[in-house]
């Protein structure tokens, strides 16, 4: 055998000789041998303690060892010969974790009208499902157009996201067809394009004919105190409820405005604050209000 073969064939001698001796070891002669081995390194570093969780104080909690016996070839888990593996934390870094956005409210912006579609109203408290559910009531235009709102409602939400096309087909058949004489279904139609263009909430807003300014917005009741209310999209005639109270209809001048006698305080309920809002499109939140001072 030439000179230069010898250490080769040592090697191969030794590596055979150490697997026979180790195959008759207990696991403590193992661990024993690993600590002598490792002890005799120069600058190594001393291995993990064989029994687990004895010296483990400082010991980085990604280092410590188990003391799972079982043969899984799980890291944590100890293998035949008894040799302790480096313990892998069964959850990843805060911040390597899967961030799951929150559901967003997708309707905030539609008016709560108590006078409403069940559909219409369960889109403006933002209950998605009960909105689907509600429209297979409606009839073949009005259903497509609440199905689409509540379909893209859903998949905002991210409880269904698979039904953007859905709702965007709905969308697409809709496209063309006549204006939506009921302005809450205008005001829903709206929605939807917001939805499917994937824009944020916004301000509650309407298309429905309202009150926006009481003035004066304060004073005391009298037979000569009127109040000037100014509206949008306001139609020729409009019958106006301050508090609880009814009034009789009026008309609206060319510059939107109305002129009305504001009714007693016990009259509008006996509360100090009022909303003034129209009679046919009662909002839970009127967007104008009266405010009585005390006698």
């Amino acid at each position: 055998m030439p000179t230069k073969r010898l250490p080769v064939a040592f090697a191969i001698v030794a590596a055979l000789l150490a697997s026979s001796a180790l195959a008759g070891c207990t696991d403590g002669d193992v661990a024993s041998h690993s600590r002598a081995l490792t002890a005799t390194r120069p600058g190594a570093v001393s291995p993990l303690p064989a029994n687990p969780g004895a010296g483990q104080r400082g010991v980085p909690s990604t280092q410590r060892t188990t003391s799972d016996a079982k043969t899984t070839g799980i890291p944590g888990t100890r293998t035949k010969l008894g040799i302790t593996k480096a313990f892998v934390a069964s959850q990843p870094p805060a911040a390597l974790q899967a961030q799951v956005p929150p559901a967003k409210p997708s309707v905030d912006w539609l008016v709560r009208y108590s006078e409403s579609r069940p559909a219409y109203r369960a889109l403006a408290r933002g209950d998605c499902a009960a909105a689907l559910s509600a429209a297979r009531k409606l009839s073949s235009r009005t259903r497509s157009l609440y199905r689409a709102a509540a379909r893209a409602c859903l998949a905002q939400q991210g409880n269904r996201p698979d039904l953007w096309d859905a709702a965007r087909g709905d969308q697409v058949a809709l496209a063309g067809s006549r204006k939506w004489t009921d302005c809450r279904d205008a005001d829903v139609h709206l929605m939807l394009g917001r939805l499917l263009d994937r824009q944020g909430p916004s301000a509650a807003s309407t298309t429905c004919p309202r009150v926006v300014k009481v003035s004066p917005d304060r004073g005391r009741a009298n037979a000569t105190l009127t109040l000037t209310l100014t509206g949008s999209d306001l139609p020729k005639r409009v019958t106006v409820k301050v508090g609880d109270h009814m009034l009789k209809p009026v008309r609206v001048s060319a510059d939107r405005t109305a002129v009305i006698k504001a009714p007693s305080r016990r009259d509008a309920g006996g509360k100090r604050s009022v909303g003034v809002q129209l009679a046919q499109w009662q909002a839970s939140q009127p967007s104008a209000s009266f405010t009585y001072k005390r006698a």
